[in-house]
């Protein structure tokens, strides 16, 4: 597409540098060499509908090019219609998109100040380079600093050594949860987890060992959640999931499906662990704050009722049959 207002503005900014400006034709063709706008002395030299430069020939010119800058500069031959021939000296170059032809009217022009003018285009089409350079570089720059934005807000989110949400991020979706489910009217369910003894294993094999059995638990916990479920470190060996669309009795399937998994694990050169957990399903109209509390008591239920267990809220008894079938 021929960009003849950008082409000609930028150009035009030239001729009045020159002090010719209303001397200077400026033509603009298409790829083919054919006029398409026309300004100036120009204008009256290819008004013609068979009007054409036949020296040198555009269309070679044109083929040959590749990005901005002087095509040609030196003596042009046009033959305005019907065989009238006249010359003139100009440049040709491309610039902004579009093939442009400055030239100045015939008579008492020298080579030289074509060469003038095809230093100028030059220089024009240098500094447009710059300032796209200038552009893409200030883009990357932006492109940059939102990945190193996005990772920031990434690792606000997740938990370094688990990959599980960090508490604050697992407390909001939490509270999202509880929001939209009032409007739907779905039950959303918590369940507190805790490794039994977890700080015999560190104080006995020491953090590093800790530390692995803390990776693979989340690791488990994380192929145990649906998309929209979260779960994520509440603090030390305490991690929280968080159960939508669940009512107590999933939420006590799951649950139960968790301490048998985490039961399960086999870490060479580790210690084994178990878990305690403990689960409550959101009351009407209550709030994340009161049913975690419920969730604590119930975990709290859970190991003293000896630990490697699973209690709810409610009174609600769990046994490994729940996940049976």
């Amino acid at each position: 597409m021929i960009d003849a207002h950008r082409a000609t503005d930028a150009l035009a900014a030239l001729a009045t540098a020159l002090g010719r400006g209303s001397e200077l034709g400026v033509a603009v063709f298409d790829d083919a060499g054919r006029p398409v706008w026309l300004a100036g002395s120009l204008a009256t030299v290819l008004a013609a509908a068979d009007a054409q430069v036949v020296h040198p020939r555009l269309d070679q010119l044109l083929a040959r090019a590749g990005g901005d800058g002087v095509l040609f500069s030196g003596v042009f031959t046009i033959d305005s219609g019907g065989q009238r021939y006249r010359s003139v000296h100009g440049v040709l170059a491309r610039h902004g998109g579009s093939a442009v032809l400055l030239a100045e009217p015939q008579g008492g022009v020298s080579a030289a100040s074509a060469q003038a003018l095809a230093d100028e285009v030059r220089h024009a089409s240098m500094r447009e380079r710059s300032q796209v350079k200038a552009q893409r570089l200030a883009e990357f720059r932006r492109d940059r600093m939102q990945v190193a934005r996005d990772a920031a807000v990434a690792a606000s989110q997740l938990d370094a050594l688990t990959g599980l949400d960090t508490r604050a991020h697992c407390l909001s979706k939490l509270s999202l949860a509880l929001a939209a489910a009032a409007g739907e009217g779905t039950p959303v369910s918590a369940l507190m987890i805790d490794l039994d003894h977890f700080k015999q294993v560190n104080d006995t094999w020491g953090h590093a060992a800790g530390d692995a059995v803390l990776r693979e638990v989340g690791r488990v916990l994380r192929g145990l959640v649906r998309s929209g479920d979260s779960v994520g470190r509440y603090g030390g060996e305490e991690l929280l999931m968080v159960l939508t669309a669940t009512d107590i009795h999933t939420a006590a399937a799951v649950a139960e499906r968790v301490r048998a998994a985490v039961a399960a694990l086999a870490l060479p050169g580790q210690p084994g662990v178990t878990t305690s957990v403990g689960g409550a399903t959101a009351r009407p109209n209550e709030d994340a704050t009161a049913l975690l509390i419920r969730a604590d008591a119930a975990l709290y239920a859970a190991k003293a009722a000896g630990r490697d267990q699973v209690r709810m809220a409610g009174e609600f008894r769990v046994t490994s049959d729940l996940t049976s079938g």
